[in-house]
């Protein structure tokens, strides 16, 4: 059955051997018995590994077709990391996108993945206002987040827009522990 596949593909993808495990899928598949989340999940972060972006972005396109699975942010995660790292932020924007059209919320991993994709390509803006989407739809930054963002802002003398990225994340952080 798909758990007992799962297990076999998950075993093979932690030894290193994600051929192996591919090729359990493609049998899984034509036995008609269709990966969950969790197979996805597990496929599509060892591809990731591996930088086979373009095949963890294939399943992330098969996934979006299935009615019958509502996947996480950490099944994304993976991919739009590997396009942001890679430079492609366009893509992992796109990847965003189709996530939240299947009506899977961005995380806090999510964020600050695109954040940083954008700084390294020098958007600045474009970054700010993924950090205010975050604050938007409630998404506490941590540390990190704050401090690369700011850290990247200040670089490209922003200095203004550090201020106020430092102060609106403050904010956000006594907000949450007054409503607690």
């Amino acid at each position: 059955d798909v758990v007992t596949f799962t297990s076999l593909i998950s075993g093979h993808c932690q030894i290193g051997e994600l051929d192996q495990g591919l090729k359990l899928w493609d049998e899984m598949n034509s036995k008609r018995l269709f990966p969950n989340v969790y197979t996805f999940s597990i496929v599509i972060s060892a591809l990731c590994k591996e930088n086979r972006l373009n095949e963890a972005r294939d399943l992330l396109r098969q996934l979006f077709w299935r009615d019958d699975i509502v996947p996480k942010a950490f099944i994304y995660n993976p991919v739009i990391d590997g396009f942001c790292k890679a430079g492609n932020v366009d893509e992992a924007n796109s990847i965003v996108a189709e996530m939240e059209t299947k009506q899977c919320v961005p995380d806090k991993y999510t964020f600050t993945i695109l954040i940083l994709g954008h700084c390294m390509k020098g958007r600045m803006y474009e970054a700010i206002n993924i950090f205010n989407k975050m604050l938007i739809v409630g998404g506490t930054p941590d540390q990190i987040t704050v401090n690369s963002l700011v850290s990247c802002l200040l670089k490209a003398g922003m200095v203004t827009e550090a201020y106020r990225i430092k102060k609106a994340a403050s904010e956000q952080l006594q907000s949450g522990f007054t409503s607690s």
